[in-house]
């Protein structure tokens, strides 16, 4: 009964909140002080922002619209690939960190700052990102900033992950309209302006995956019809940039997930690809070899839509791989990287990348020595069988 009262609801939330805050403070000081340190603020004169497609990847993105909220998405994501770097974007208040987070408010601000490190963070740049904006409100319209941090820490029964954050106000057309006189098409021109943002700062900062959603279609009044069709004019003008943008948009009595659902209709999805995962030794240089046995393999496998090649990112074996994919001239055959990143992980970032590749597989093709092979390789050939992969190991010689 006691929940059934919105008044006592706010403030179950607002003691909630205040808790958690505080919570993170001490236990997660140093996470926060490092997502600090590594946020960077944007706005439309920033001139490192990149303006055009960086043709990262030689596939377009593959477009997914989830029923489930943007935590739900980031653990879901997070869950299968751990080494991607992903991209969330914040339906932020453009004058107040985390929203009305402590006054017991749930959207979407407020829900992520429930389950992650994101409040203590952005309560940083109260006195300077969030003061300029208050003095600066565009008509209510706001302007193209946006604060991009690392590392934000989100928590479920499963553990922390890691996730990127964007932090960026989408435009207050509610109050646009009503006080300030801006018409639809003012509207419409501004939207679109401020998501080719989104997208350029994301490009930007190296993001793979975003996670996006209906930005600006609660109380900012902007039409989740509008807003996903300037998302998906976007995403085709940025389409090689990341391998894949999810929409998370719960299903509710706003019909925000029906609009998007109309829009992205026939885009979403695409043909599932076969990840083909190659793996060597970081020597070996035999290229005719590697590349006649990933002929043989890959025609075991000529009645699927796409191939992806999946290396990761080293000399020797994993060189070959990826020049293969590059010089093929079939669009069926596409590339993914998994580099290991050394300066998060250190000595770990290898083993890790190399599990998370396995798991991220549906084949490997593994190239072993007969005397001494690596190690790497070896855990890498362990952890595709117990995932149930397809695997093919090859013994090869020392060139």
């Amino acid at each position: 009964m006691f929940n059934d009262n919105p008044w006592n609801r706010k403030e179950e939330m607002k003691k909630k909140a205040l808790k958690h805050y505080q919570d993170m403070e001490k236990e997660c000081k140093e996470d926060i002080e490092c997502s600090v340190n590594n946020t960077r603020l944007y706005d439309i004169n920033t001139n490192t922002l990149l303006k055009t497609d960086r043709k990262h990847y030689s596939k377009p993105c593959q477009i997914h619209l989830k029923d489930m909220t943007t935590s739900q998405a980031i653990f879901e994501v997070r869950n299968k690939d751990k080494l991607s770097r992903v991209a969330v974007l914040n339906f932020a208040s453009y004058k107040n960190p985390g929203g009305m987070f402590l006054n017991g408010s749930l959207a979407q601000e407020e829900a992520l700052c429930h389950d992650s490190t994101l409040y203590n963070v952005l309560l940083h740049f109260d006195k300077t990102y969030y003061a300029w904006n208050r003095k600066n409100l565009n008509r209510a319209m706001y302007e193209h900033r946006a604060l991009y941090t690392e590392d934000i820490v989100f928590f479920n029964d499963n553990g922390p992950y890691l996730v990127d954050v964007l932090t960026c106000a989408a435009p207050n057309y509610g109050a646009a309209s009503k006080y300030q006189n801006v018409t639809e098409e003012e509207n419409k021109k501004i939207l679109r302006e401020r998501i080719e943002f989104l997208f350029q700062v994301a490009m930007t900062e190296g993001a793979d995956i975003l996670i996006l959603g209906a930005w600006g279609a609660g109380v900012f009044k902007q039409s989740p019809t509008l807003v996903a069709s300037e998302f998906l004019r976007a995403i085709q003008k940025y389409q090689y940039s990341f391998t894949d943008i999810i929409f998370a948009v719960p299903k509710s009595k706003n019909k925000n997930y029906e609009a998007f659902a109309s829009v992205l209709k026939d885009t979403e999805g695409g043909n599932e690809m076969l990840k083909v995962v190659v793996a060597g030794p970081r020597d070996y240089e035999n290229e005719d070899l590697v590349r006649n046995i990933l002929n043989a393999v890959l025609s075991l496998y000529s009645d699927e839509d796409e191939i992806e090649i999946v290396e990761g990112g080293a000399k020797g074996v994993d060189r070959i791989a990826k020049n293969y994919a590059l010089s093929q001239q079939s669009s069926k055959i596409s590339l993914k990287e998994f580099p290991a990143d050394w300066n998060q992980y250190g000595k770990r970032a290898g083993p890790l990348r190399n599990q998370e590749m396995a798991k991220y597989g549906d084949v490997l093709i593994a190239f072993r020595y007969k005397d001494n092979p690596s190690r790497g390789t070896e855990n890498m050939i362990k952890t595709a069988m117990e995932e149930g992969l397809d695997v093919y190991i090859y013994h090869v010689e020392r060139e």
